[in-house]
């Protein structure tokens, strides 16, 4: 027998006509608007506020994990054309001079931050000067007296806020200034350490700009010039009165053609021999372009005029002036390519292409006569410019062609002959050698080991 069937609350309600919402619920679109209390606002506020927080924390920890990796693992960041690696530029010896009567040796080491004096003959450690920061290039006063060596101060500099403000941002073209006092000094300049031969004692410290490179002096030895390469700033040369130490004024180029966000960035430099000029090559395209804005500046050394300004290939990063002065060579890392030019006329009258396939020309030095000039192809530097090598060998403007006579091995970046020029002293960057090679066939006659 069937069961009777329960009536069902909506069997029951539809026989008298009523729909019930078993739910309770208002109908759709009979929802009363919600209104939230002034402390829901609070609420809704700060959990926003926290995320936003949270977004920023999270940026802030990958651009410091990013700048550990940049300065601990030698990460290298591109921006356009700038490929930035971190200072120093050399782990070991970056730059060497002789004494007049070649007996001694004196070799910037940055990683220490100190000057090595060696027997040129035997290689034989003579005394350690401790110096400035990241010291790089150096020269012998006239009278032997006086080794001053060039404090880059890269750790402090390249990537200071004085590298980085707008100024360096610009691409206008730079005015000519002079002053007096310690110009250019400052947080992140550099400097030039003033050390006696006799005692291997620093006499003084001179401050200068930013990313000071490269000095030379007066053929009376009366002053000395800096370049000052300003690294993502513009750059200067500092002209220092060498009795007093005080800078007497700065030369700043004018009318340059600057493409690149870092402007004019002065690298090496060069007194004429009767004092009259300074020359100073220049860095203005950092990776180079198909129209080449690099030029080679000269300046009055009377007036602080400049009196001319040379257009040369890409990457002039090296240049020297030769015995007689008549001619001035520029070795040009990117083009790859030494040009010869004529000082009197200011014009360049040769240009003589370098096998890239050996790298191209860095470091330079004149030779024993007036047309020939010797090159190593290393790449230590402070932007990481390409076209690295390690070869040795020579470019002879009387007759156009260059001779790649060696291969050293490393990274050899500057170079020093000997007064006799039977040897060619080459400082390897990313070894603690000297190479004393035969400058007539590139071979290597012994190494100096550099304490380290």
């Amino acid at each position: 027998m069937t069961r009777p069937r329960r009536s069902e609350v909506q069997d029951r309600d539809r026989d008298r006509g009523v729909a019930v919402d078993l739910f309770d619920d208002p109908r759709w679109g009979s929802h009363p608007e919600i209104s939230r209390t002034p402390l829901a606002w609070l609420g809704h506020v700060a959990f926003v506020l926290f995320l936003v927080l949270l977004g920023l924390l999270g940026l802030v920890v990958v651009i410091a994990g990013v700048s550990l990796l940049w300065l601990v693992n030698g990460l290298h960041l591109n921006f356009g054309s700038i490929d930035l690696t971190p200072p120093p530029p050399s782990s070991y010896g970056i730059d060497i001079a002789l004494s007049s009567d070649g007996t001694v040796a004196y070799v910037t080491e940055p990683i220490d931050n100190r000057l090595l004096v060696l027997n040129a003959g035997t290689g034989q450690l003579l005394a350690t000067v401790a110096v400035g920061t990241d010291p790089s290039g150096l020269a012998l006063s006239p009278d032997g007296s006086q080794v001053w060596v060039v404090n880059t101060t890269l750790s402090s500099s390249a990537l200071s806020s004085s590298a980085l403000s707008s100024s360096a941002l610009s691409s206008s073209a730079i005015t000519g200034s002079s002053g007096t006092g310690s110009a250019g000094a400052g947080t992140g300049s550099g400097s030039v350490s003033v050390v006696s031969t006799a005692t291997d004692l620093v006499l003084g410290t001179i401050p200068v700009g930013v990313g000071p490179i490269d000095v030379a002096f007066s053929p009376d030895g009366r002053t000395a010039y800096v370049s000052n390469n300003g690294i993502l700033s513009a750059g200067s040369v500092s002209v220092i009165d060498s009795g007093s130490l005080k800078v007497l004024r700065t030369l700043t180029p004018t009318a340059t053609p600057v493409t690149s966000a870092a402007g004019s960035n002065p690298t090496s430099v060069a007194v004429t021999a009767d004092g009259k000029e300074v020359w100073v090559s220049e860095v203005n395209d950092l990776e180079g372009s198909s129209t080449s804005a690099d030029v080679v500046l000269v300046f009055d050394a009377a007036t602080g005029e400049q009196v001319a300004t040379i257009p040369v290939g890409t990457g002039p990063f090296f240049l020297a002036l030769s015995r007689d002065g008549r001619e001035a060579y520029v070795a040009d890392k990117l083009s790859c390519d030494i040009r010869e030019i004529e000082t009197a006329t200011f014009r360049v009258v040769a240009t003589v292409g370098w096998p890239p396939s050996n790298g191209c020309p860095y470091g330079l030095a004149r030779g024993p006569d007036n047309s020939t000039v010797y090159t190593v192809t290393g790449s230590d530097q402070t932007f990481n410019q390409k076209h690295g090598g390690h070869a040795f060998g020579s470019v002879d403007f009387a007759t156009a062609q260059a001779h790649v006579s060696g291969d050293l091995g490393g990274d050899p970046v500057t170079l020093a002959l000997s007064p006799d020029a039977a040897t060619a002293y080459v400082v390897d960057a990313d070894r603690p050698v000297i190479d004393l090679v035969d400058p007539r066939n590139g071979s290597i006659k012994r190494t100096f080991s550099l304490p380290h």
